[in-house]
């Protein structure tokens, strides 16, 4: 399901160069066609998804959602939640260190709404880390906490595990996403996406 009622829906045409079970669509996708499709699930949790590798070129179809968005919505959101999303995307590792929660805390004392606070978490990883596109070498058993207080470079997935844990600290629903970036336009509707376009962010 979308996640606000939408009218309007868009059609991609989506050829695979590689093998895939983790499906490439525009989000968030309604349906698909064209290929298998009991092998298939279509989720707004996680895209579309093959129980088993799907061929290189195969090719499919996907509706996908088209939402409107005002930014102002996100500007005056306070914290109403709904229960599921809440109970389920503010859980906390176990073994979370105290020096985690304090530097959210410490982040976020001036925010008002989960919005503020999610733009003072990412101001603050933006000025004091330094992104990488490369995988870090790290063989800590707590990469995060590495990462926060004794590395100064990260990829996406150290960034956006790092910026989830400390908003999920302040109570505000995060979860870790991974996926791909738009990729790279080829004509006047048509996109490469490339294994170099795996990315990870937080929703």
């Amino acid at each position: 399901e979308p996640v606000r009622p939408v009218n309007n829906t868009a059609e991609y045409q989506i050829s695979l160069r590689r093998p895939a079970a983790a499906l490439p669509a525009p989000w968030q996708p309604a349906n698909v066609s064209g290929a298998d499709t009991q092998n298939l699930t279509v989720s707004s949790q996680a895209g579309i998804h093959a129980a088993s590798p799907l061929a290189a070129g195969t090719n499919y179809t996907v509706r996908s959602y088209q939402t409107d968005t005002d930014p102002r919505e996100l500007l005056i959101a306070r914290r109403t939640y709904p229960e599921a999303i809440e109970t389920r995307y503010t859980r906390m590792p176990n073994n979370t260190a105290a020096r985690v929660v304090s530097l959210s805390n410490d982040l976020t004392t001036e925010a008002v709404t989960p919005v503020q606070a999610a733009c003072a978490v990412d101001d603050w990883l933006a000025a004091n880390k330094t992104y990488a596109r490369e995988p870090v070498e790290q063989s800590s058993a707590s990469p995060v906490e590495t990462f926060l207080f004794e590395q100064e470079r990260g990829n996406a997935k150290l960034m956006a595990s790092s910026m989830a844990l400390l908003l999920r600290a302040q109570d505000i629903p995060v979860r870790y996403v991974t996926g791909y970036t738009a990729g790279e336009k080829h004509g006047s509707d048509t996109y490469a996406v490339r294994g170099v376009n795996a990315h990870a962010w937080t929703e």
